[in-house]
């Protein structure tokens, strides 16, 4: 008798997690720009195409000459001018979708009845497909990046300090000095390793110039 009242707070608490989802975030743009542009076309012909059939059809056959007009003009894979980019196109569609469906109250554009509801069903079913369009975002400029000095590049493809000249051999020198007065019978062997250690350090020197260049 106690499983039940407990069976029942889930089932509540799993609903109540549906509808949070069904209030969420609406669903993402699922039609790509290349089958736009190709429901373009094919709304396009399909208004010329009915145009011919019915009567009092001017307002189809220019229905027709705009869907089509629209997808030429396109900055996409099926464009053939290229000179409309996807941004623009977007407010467009929307534009065009509202001037059709408001275009029958026009007394000289009004068509049949049978023009009438066609002109409305591709209004709406346009502006649809408008919101499910994955257009393109406007392209980005890259920030650019900070390059190094020259000479500190260099340096550090090297291995070197920047600066002219390493402080390491500074002390060095001075230990040398120290060392050679304390100890006067070492004074040739604290000579002859203070000219390879000036002699390092010149090409060191040198190597860190050339990378400045």
């Amino acid at each position: 008798m106690t499983d039940r009242p407990r069976r029942r707070d889930r089932a509540l608490v799993t609903t109540g997690g549906s509808g949070a989802s069904a209030d969420g975030p609406p669903p993402k743009r699922r039609i790509p720009f290349i089958l736009h542009q190709f429901l373009e076309y094919a709304v396009g012909v399909a208004l010329v195409v009915l145009s011919v059939h019915l009567g009092k059809s001017d307002l189809l056959l220019g229905a027709g000459a705009v869907f089509g007009l629209l997808a030429v003009t396109a900055h996409g894979p099926l464009g053939i001018v290229r000179v409309c980019g996807q941004r623009l196109h977007r407010a467009l569609d929307v534009a065009v979708a509202i001037a059709l469906a408001l275009s029958p109250l026009v007394g000289t554009l009004r068509p049949g009845v049978v023009g009438i509801v066609v002109v409305e069903l591709v209004a709406v079913a346009w502006l649809r497909v408008a919101t499910l369009t994955r257009y393109a975002p406007a392209a980005t400029k890259a920030a650019p990046l900070d390059r190094p000095a020259a000479g500190g590049a260099g340096a550090a493809d090297h291995g070197l300090s920047p600066g002219p000249t390493p402080t390491g051999f500074r002390h060095l020198g001075r230990m040398t000095a120290g060392a050679r007065s304390r100890l006067p019978g070492a004074a040739d062997a604290l000579d002859t390793g203070a000219r390879k250690l000036g002699g390092h350090a010149g090409r060191l020197q040198r190597a860190w110039r050339r990378s400045g260049r």
